[in-house]
C-alpha cells in the first residue's frame, strides 16, 4: 500500500494502508500516517473518521472524543457519529454520553448497534432499570449476540444481581466450549 499511496496519494489508500499497519500490529504508524495526513486535509472527513474508529479499538477514549466531535460538526445530526461519542464518553460524561446517545436513537430508532450503547449510557447514569429493558428486546431480536448477552451481564451485575450475572457469563462460556467441541 506504500507505492501505492505514493504514487495516488488519496484518503482511500491511506485508510487501506493504515488498516494494514494496524493488522500488523505497527498501531502507531498507522495513526500517526492519518495525523499527518489530516494536516494537509484537516476536513477529510473519511480520514477523522477512520482514526477515530483506530482511536475507540485502542480505547482511547479522549483521543477518540476530540476527532468524532470535530466530525459532528463536519457532519452534523449523523446517528453513527453521535453513536460513537455517547459509547466513547459513557465513563468521562455520562450525561453527555446520554444526550448523544438519545439523538442517535432519534435519528435511527431501530438500529441495534445505537439502542445497545443508548442502554449502556443509561446504566452510567444509573438507570439500570431502563437498560435492562431496552438490552431485553435487543436480546430477544438477537439471543446469540455475545455483545448484547455481555451488556446484560454487566447491568445485572450494576444494580447488584451478581449471581445472575456470573450464570448468564457462564453461560456463554459454555456455548463456547459446545461451539469448540462441535468442531
Amino acid at each position: 500500500f506504500g507505492e501505492a499511496l505514493d504514487s495516488n496519494p488519496n484518503a482511500q489508500t491511506l485508510i487501506m494502508r493504515s488498516n494494514a499497519l494496524w493488522k500488523s500490529d505497527q498501531r502507531s504508524e498507522a495513526i500517526g500516517e492519518l495525523y499527518d495526513w489530516l494536516e494537509s486535509s484537516p476536513d477529510n472527513t473519511e480520514v477523522i473518521q477512520h482514526l477515530a474508529n483506530l482511536h475507540l479499538l485502542a480505547d482511547q477514549n479522549q483521543e477518540a472524543i476530540a476527532l468524532l466531535r470535530k466530525l459532528d460538526t463536519l457532519r452534523p445530526s449523523n446517528p453513527a457519529v453521535l453513536n460513537n461519542l455517547a459509547w466513547a464518553s459513557r465513563d468521562s460524561d455520562p450525561e453527555a454520553s446520554l444526550r448523544w446517545a438519545e439523538e442517535a436513537k432519534d435519528l435511527a430508532p431501530k438500529n441495534p448497534g445505537i439502542l445497545d450503547t443508548y442502554a449502556m449510557a443509561l446504566l452510567s447514569n444509573n438507570r439500570s432499570d431502563e437498560a435492562l429493558e431496552i438490552n431485553e428486546g435487543l436480546i430477544q431480536s438477537a439471543p446469540d449476540n455475545r455483545v448484547f448477552v455481555t451488556h446484560r451481564a454487566l447491568i445485572f451485575a450494576e444494580s447488584g444481581r451478581e449471581e445472575e450475572a456470573k450464570q448468564l457469563l457462564r453461560s456463554l462460556i459454555a456455548r463456547d466450549d459446545e461451539a469448540v467441541e462441535a468442531k
